[in-house]
């Protein structure tokens, strides 16, 4: 599914690089080919919390945090649902109105650790 959509991009010589806006990437990777599907997407992040949120999207009005502006944009795709994994020490529900946390402590997944070790 995805090649109709890079094959395109090979063949203007799309060159990535710092300035392309982080949103035309999202749109051209991401939310084209996930358009073309009635199917839910599962997107799984982890480690949100240990991310460079320093590095900023200056493409953006206000410009804010790249990590920000991908969420931002990811979250604007219907078919996509996120999965963040991270310590609660994350931003996370200052980008997405919609958040919902899970928190997962020692007693949640003792027992398979136990029975994995």
């Amino acid at each position: 599914m995805f090649d109709r959509f890079l094959t395109p991009c090979k063949h203007k010589n799309l060159q990535i690089d710092d300035n392309i806006p982080l949103d035309f990437l999202v749109e051209k990777l991401l939310q084209e080919p996930l358009s073309q599907t009635e199917k839910e997407v599962f997107i799984i992040i982890d480690g949100v919390d240990e991310a460079d949120w320093a590095t900023i999207d200056f493409s953006q009005h206000p410009a804010r945090p790249e990590l920000e502006a991908l969420v931002h944009h990811i979250d604007k795709i219907p078919s996509v649902r996120l999965l963040f994994m991270n310590k609660p020490t994350s931003n996370l529900s200052k980008i997405l109105s919609n958040l919902i946390t899970k928190s997962i402590g020692k007693h949640d997944n003792r027992d398979d650790i136990n029975a994995y070790l």
